[in-house]
């Protein structure tokens, strides 16, 4: 118990008569650590705020609490905060901060973001990059979907999704694009029963080629009956390292 609140029990004993207070103090155990110190700058309050709380409200509300101010000099206004013993989540400036916060009261916080001290960054060249390959796919799905040549497939079990195939169809071909299965849903060979169904689509179409798209899959081989290599292009600015490999 801190030394602090004995006293206080002692001088309760004496008042009613239960006791006599004697001088000194008996240290049982280890001694307290020694009380810790904080610094707390008066700009940094409205920074992390966003608000500006007058130097006064500022030492009445640590004060009130229990804290001990000692100014310090340098520019603006500045104060070395000594933390009661009793504080143990007291630690850094922001902790000092939220409590200023909570006293002066939330409500007067403002709603609105503090203006920035510096411009964002610029985005990185591979998500401008990736943006623009997904705003090309995006153009290419609608018109796919205008022409009548999208053949979306998906599998669901009890009204949950469990596998899917996106597929383009034109001139009675099929051309797989992307396929997939929720491994969650623990259903074994779900993505095939899918593509048992899509294949007897694909005959009652009367299409003469199905492709199962790129990529070698052991599922693949029991339908196959050609293969074909597939070729990947890429550009490079003409100032790119890359480009002079």
């Amino acid at each position: 118990m801190p030394v602090r609140a004995l006293q206080r029990a002692i001088e309760l004993i004496a008042q009613i008569g239960a006791g006599t207070a004697r001088p000194g103090t008996v240290v049982v155990g280890e001694a307290s650590p020694a009380p810790r110190t904080v610094r707390l700058r008066w700009p940094r309050i409205a920074r992390v705020l966003g608000m500006e709380v007058p130097v006064e409200e500022v030492e009445q509300i640590l004060v009130s609490l229990g804290f001990h101010l000692r100014p310090v000099g340098g520019d603006g206004v500045a104060w070395d905060v000594a933390v009661p013993g009793w504080r143990g989540d007291v630690t850094r400036e922001e902790d000092l901060i939220e409590e200023v916060a909570r006293c002066a009261g939330y409500d007067r916080l403002p709603v609105t973001f503090p203006a920035l001290a510096a411009p964002p960054a610029k985005t990185a060249p591979r998500l401008v990059r990736d943006a623009r390959v997904r705003d090309l796919l995006v153009e290419f799905h609608c018109r796919a979907a205008a022409l009548g040549m999208l053949d979306t497939n998906i599998l669901t079990v009890g009204g949950r999704p469990v596998a899917f195939n996106y597929n383009y169809v034109a001139d009675g071909r099929t051309y797989g694009l992307r396929a997939g299965f929720d491994p969650t849903a623990e259903m074994e060979h779900c993505g095939r029963i899918l593509l048992y169904k899509m294949l007897e689509d694909s005959f009652a179409r009367g299409d003469s080629e199905y492709s199962f798209g790129p990529g070698r899959q052991a599922y693949k081989d029991r339908f196959a009956t050609e293969m074909r290599y597939a070729y990947t292009f890429r550009s490079y600015a003409r100032s790119s390292v890359k480009s002079r490999l």
